[in-house]
C-alpha cells in the first residue's frame, strides 16, 4: 500500500512539474500578445496620442526632416497613450530597436517618447551621441524643460523646447554632416513627386520660348526652387542638368484629349493611352541603421 502511495505521489509530482514548465513556456507568448504595438516610422513626429496641434506638428515634422537632411543626425518624437504593461523605458527600447534611428556608422539617433495617460516620458540616445547627451543632460531636459510646460498643458511648447535643447547638445558633438548619397536620395524623392507637374511645366515653357531656351529656363527655375530646400551647389547643378535633358527629350501632348499620353521627342521610347497608371512617390522616412545601448533618462509630470 505504501508503494502505491509513493507511485501516486511521484506521478503527481511529475504532472505538476510538467504543468509548471508549460506555464513558463506559455507566459512569454501571453505577455507579448498584451504589449503595445510599435507604430510604423512614417515621419520624425508620430503623434499617436494627439497631444500636439496639427499646425505645430506639421511644422516640427518639416523642420526635423530638413534637420536630418542637413546635419545627418535623426531626432524623432513619438507620443502614445500608454506603454502598459511595460514601463516607458522598456517600450522605448523596443521602438528604437525596430526603427534603428540615426546613421549606421555614427549611431546618432534620438527618440523623445511621451506616454500621455501614464504621464511618463523618456529620451533614448544613440550610442554615438551618449557623450553629447549624457544621462544627466537627458534628465534635465525632461525635468527642467518638458515638465513645467506639460504641467501647464502646453504640450506643443514642451516638445519644441525639448527638441531644441537636444539639437543644441548634438551641435556640440563633432559628427560628420549628411553625406551626398543621402542628399541625392532626398532630391530624387522630390523629383519623383514632381514628375507629372514637371512634364507639363517644361512642355509649356518650350511652347512659349522654344525648345532650347525653354528647356534652359525650366532647368534654371527648377534649380532655383530646389535651392529653397537647402540643397548644395553640386546637387543644384545635377538637378538643372537633369531637368534640361529631361525637357529636351520628353514632351507632353497637351492637345491630346483622347486619353492623354506622353512620348519622347527623339522617338526612343514612349507611353500612351495609359489609364490610371503613372509615377508616384511618397515622402518616405526611415531609420539609418543606428544602435542604442540604453543611454538617456526617464521623467514624468
Amino acid at each position: 500500500m505504501a508503494q502505491i502511495m509513493d507511485v501516486r505521489v511521484w506521478q503527481q509530482g511529475w504532472v505538476r512539474l510538467f504543468l509548471s514548465v508549460c506555464l513558463v513556456m506559455v507566459m512569454p507568448w501571453a505577455w507579448a500578445d498584451n504589449l503595445q504595438p510599435i507604430p510604423d516610422l512614417t515621419g520624425p513626429v508620430i503623434d499617436q496620442a494627439q497631444i500636439m496641434s496639427p499646425e505645430r506638428r506639421e511644422q516640427l515634422n518639416q523642420e526635423l526632416r530638413q534637420y536630418t537632411r542637413e546635419k545627418g543626425s535623426q531626432v524623432v518624437v513619438l507620443t502614445v497613450n500608454t506603454t502598459a504593461p511595460e514601463d516607458v523605458f522598456s517600450y522605448g527600447i523596443r521602438v528604437v530597436q525596430a526603427w534603428k534611428l540615426g546613421r549606421a556608422q555614427e549611431q546618432d539617433g534620438v527618440l523623445l517618447l511621451i506616454a500621455k495617460d501614464d504621464r511618463k516620458n523618456h529620451i533614448l540616445v544613440g550610442r554615438g551621441l551618449e557623450g553629447a547627451i549624457t544621462d544627466v543632460d537627458a534628465h534635465r531636459i525632461l525635468s527642467e524643460v518638458v515638465r513645467p510646460q506639460f504641467q501647464q498643458g502646453d504640450f506643443d511648447q514642451g516638445i519644441l523646447d525639448a527638441v531644441a535643447k537636444i539639437q543644441g547638445l548634438i551641435a556640440g558633438e563633432a559628427l560628420p554632416e549628411a553625406n551626398m548619397e543621402e542628399s541625392f536620395e532626398s532630391t530624387w524623392d522630390i523629383l519623383l513627386a514632381l514628375l507629372l507637374p514637371l512634364l507639363i511645366f517644361t512642355t509649356v515653357m518650350k511652347k512659349i520660348f522654344g525648345k532650347q531656351f525653354g528647356s534652359l529656363l525650366s532647368a534654371g527655375l527648377v534649380a532655383g526652387l530646389f535651392s529653397l530646400f537647402g540643397m548644395g551647389w553640386l546637387i543644384l547643378l545635377a538637378v538643372s542638368a537633369g531637368v534640361y535633358l529631361f525637357s529636351i527629350l520628353v514632351n507632353v501632348n497637351l492637345a491630346n484629349s483622347g486619353g492623354g499620353g506622353w512620348h519622347g521627342d527623339s522617338g526612343g521610347w514612349h507611353d500612351s493611352g495609359s489609364s490610371g497608371g503613372g509615377w508616384s512617390s511618397s515622402d518616405s522616412y526611415s531609420g539609418g541603421g543606428g544602435g542604442f545601448s540604453g543611454g538617456g533618462a526617464s521623467g514624468d509630470w
